[in-house]
């Protein structure tokens, strides 16, 4: 009897947890969804990069970024125009301040803001 009684007493602590968890899992659960909804409705779904930004068509091939770098992390493809290794890439904006045609835009300011809507 006194093993039974014992065994509901340790028991019942761990069900009350085992409750709690899922009940703020599932609330948490919820919040995300609702999170995604909205997010999807203002088209927010793409996360801003922390790596500058480069429009192929205003790059001039300078390589004046290239040269300011200095983790190397950009390089100028023949085939392919400017590429950055986001690996190496460290994002303190030394690119974008150099470059004199602004084809490299800071983190995050994305083309579409700067547009108003879609890039051309």
């Amino acid at each position: 009897m006194t093993q039974n009684l014992l065994t509901y007493l340790y028991l019942l602590p761990v069900a009350a947890i085992i409750v709690w968890y899922m009940r703020r899992h599932n609330r948490l659960e919820r919040e995300s969804l609702h999170a995604l909804k909205v997010a999807t409705e203002a088209g927010m779904l793409e996360p801003p990069t922390l790596h500058p930004e480069i429009d192929p068509t205003v790059c001039i091939g300078c390589k004046s970024c290239v040269v300011a770098c200095p983790r190397h992390a950009i390089r100028l493809d023949k085939k392919r125009g400017i590429i950055i290794d986001r690996a190496k890439c460290q994002a303190c904006g030394t690119c974008t301040d150099e470059c004199p045609s602004t084809a490299l835009k800071k983190f995050g300011e994305s083309w579409s803001n700067l547009f108003g809507g879609k890039k051309e």
